[in-house]
């Protein structure tokens, strides 16, 4: 029973992932998970990062505004 919870656990966090209702840091806490741990889990489980291109965008412009770079 207890490893039956922890698989619906984990392949309640995964579905949540997916749909966009759960960022990693939630699908980690939920788990009991680090960050890397995390990236472990979801790596394993064929599950695509929720990163879209404006993501690498904002992240771009804080990395330019980090830097100093125009």
């Amino acid at each position: 029973p207890k490893a039956r919870s922890q698989r619906l656990t984990e392949d309640a966090a995964i579905e949540e992932y997916r749909a966009g209702r759960l960022s990693q840091r939630q699908v980690g806490e939920m788990l009991g998970l680090d960050y890397w741990q995390t990236e472990r889990f979801l790596a394993e489980r064929n599950v695509s990062l929720n990163y879209s291109l404006g993501d690498l965008q904002a992240d771009r412009a804080t990395l330019d505004e980090v830097l100093g770079r125009p």
